[in-house]
């Protein structure tokens, strides 16, 4: 491993949207955090979103306590991202305005940041928009209905509803009977406006694909393996990816039980997931790094589930356990990451193309 140079970073953590998804981003973010002053990295800030709106700005990490914050709204929020320009911006927001909008004020503000654009944010994040993006890649993907509400899929089951726009298999159904429909529509209609009907892959394997860029080239990482089974577990549910503890706090599944493992380099289904991942990576216009989800049927054919296209460099983050996987630890992942948005300035990006507009919510 290379010495590690640490960048002066600010982390975008919280949420203007919900408790769920600031609690989320918090346990990511004190994991980096952590590890990062692990590393000897001193120069680090934050803006902590809060539900109500309010943005609470720590020129040091070393205590989340409001009382030591500077609060602001958004306009002092850019004001002081704009006086701490030299930081890197690292995102750890997983609502739709963090993936989108909050990722734009920084680059507007005149910081580069680490991870992919709003505009690749905005499509990632709506499924249905991921499936046009990559469509004509090459990518297998499985046939599918967008519903708006008062709509009923065409299709017979077997076929999985999920909406068009949660994460963490929130809302997410198996329906095996039309007598199911009903009640997963209802499900997945209460956290989306669209909702997506989409054709049961049978199992097979579920895995999940990586791609880092590496001096400017598309590299796969290692795959990740999800314990699933055809009759007990024939989808991953939300518990199988978030848990609340004791105390209340949200926490990792992985953390409590074997709930995914790295498969073996020579894995026979490891050249295909991860020649789909390049081109997944590549229809969507992604920079830096990428993560894709693959259902495997029982013929090793893999197709496109979703995309995610986050990583808060965690020691706990899905993308840095793959990336370890094939060799990148966790400190030189970053400071590569680092490197690459640094080489290439959003500020020049902006100024060529105009300030990126991810639109409003799908």
């Amino acid at each position: 491993m290379m010495d590690y140079s640490p960048a002066p970073l600010l982390h975008l953590v919280g949420s203007l949207e919900s408790g769920f998804f600031a609690d989320l981003s918090a346990v990511y973010a004190k994991d980096c955090i952590a590890a990062e002053v692990g590393c000897g990295n001193t120069d680090q800030l934050m803006a902590l979103a809060k539900p109500n709106g309010i943005w609470l700005l720590f020129d040091s990490v070393e205590d989340w306590r409001e009382e030591r914050a500077q609060p602001a709204d958004e306009a002092g929020l850019q004001r002081w991202m704009a006086s701490n320009s030299e930081h890197v911006v690292l995102p750890h927001m997983f609502c739709y305005d963090g993936m989108t909008r909050c990722r734009q004020l920084a680059l507007n503000a005149g910081l580069t940041m680490v991870g992919n654009l709003p505009t690749t944010m905005a499509t990632a994040a709506n499924k249905w928009h991921t499936r046009e993006a990559v469509q004509d890649s090459g990518v297998s993907i499985p046939e599918a209905e967008l519903l708006t509400v008062g709509d009923k899929p065409t299709q017979l089951p077997p076929y999985v509803v999920k909406p068009v726009d949660a994460d963490n298999s929130v809302g997410v159904s198996l329906v095996r009977t039309e007598e199911e429909t009903d009640s997963a529509l209802s499900k997945a209609f209460a956290e989306s406006q669209s909702v997506v009907a989409e054709r049961y892959i049978p199992l097979g394997r579920e895995v999940r694909c990586g791609v880092i860029e590496r001096e400017s080239e598309p590299t796969p990482t290692a795959l990740q393996e999800y314990d699933v089974d055809e009759q007990s577990c024939p989808i991953r549910p939300t518990e199988s990816k978030l848990v609340r503890d004791e105390s209340g706090q949200l926490d990792l599944a992985s953390k409590k039980s074997r709930t995914s493992w790295i498969i073996a380099e020579d894995d026979p289904i490891s050249s295909a997931v991860q020649a789909a991942a390049i081109r997944c990576h590549e229809a969507l216009g992604c920079r830096h790094y990428s993560l894709f989800d693959f259902r495997v049927d029982p013929t090793g054919k893999p197709w496109l589930l979703e995309a995610g296209l986050y990583c808060s460099f965690a020691s706990n983050s899905v993308l840095v356990a793959m990336a370890e996987a094939t060799g990148i630890p966790r400190a030189e992942f970053l400071r590569e990451m680092v490197r690459l948005a640094t080489q290439n300035s959003d500020l020049q990006l902006l100024q060529s193309t105009g300030t990126c507009n991810p639109g409003l919510r799908p």
